[in-house]
């Protein structure tokens, strides 16, 4: 088990851009990208999916790689809750709204926030390729193609939140009960024009709590 105090001190040089190269090395030695490896993600899903039917704690496996704010770090994790909304039309149909991934990394924990998914609550298996982007106010958020992915890093009492402004996520199924994904994209520059970097990743998680809300009537 990692030790609390040293998870604390490189999570805050994490948040605060500090890390040396050689810390990156330590930090994330231990971690694998699975994405790269069918076998060895599908192994992690299943030893997941067994914990769930016996009753213990597992809401899915993801992993990610590339730089988040200078930092490289390379992830595979079992999450720890999944929440999942969606939108109902006055035809009483629903649409996937959010889709929210909680986990822990070595040095920090994260939500990876994926909003305005669209698409129907279950559709067939198959892949669904949208790009990252800010859909207009109201409804039109879960119908058009645009689709936000929100990443934020907490640890050690302070956080940080970067949209990815480029890229695209794909669906390969959506079910009200599970979602299976991969991810690929650029974060939103910062305010003075610096990269706040790139992330790539997987995910196949599992329905913890659901939420259902009216769709927004646009003028």
């Amino acid at each position: 088990m990692r030790s609390v105090l040293a998870t604390g001190v490189a999570a805050s040089l994490l948040l605060a851009g500090c890390v040396s190269p050689v810390d990156i090395t330590t930090a994330y030695q231990s971690e694998v990208y699975l994405c790269d490896d069918d076998e060895a993600y599908a192994a992690r899903v299943a030893e997941c999916v067994s914990r769930r039917d016996a009753g213990l704690p597992c809401s899915g496996v993801i992993s990610f790689e590339g730089e988040i704010r200078g930092v490289e770090v390379v992830v595979d994790t079992d999450l720890y809750e999944v929440l999942v909304s969606s939108v109902r039309f006055p035809d009483m149909s629903l649409t996937r709204d959010n889709v929210d991934l909680y986990g822990d990394s070595p040095y920090f924990s994260f939500v990876a926030s994926i909003g305005s998914v669209g698409g129907p609550d279950s559709r067939p298996d198959g892949d669904v390729t949208q790009a990252f982007g800010r859909s207009p106010q109201c409804e039109s958020g879960a119908v058009d193609d645009q689709v936000r992915f929100s990443f934020r890093v907490a640890a050690a009492g302070g956080s940080t939140d970067d949209d990815l402004a480029t890229g695209a996520i794909t669906f390969s199924r959506q079910t009200p009960d599970e979602h299976i994904g991969t991810f690929d994209g650029t974060f939103r520059n910062a305010p003075d024009g610096t990269s706040r970097g790139h992330l790539r990743g997987c995910f196949t998680v599992f329905t913890d709590r659901a939420s259902v809300e009216q769709a927004e009537v646009c003028d």
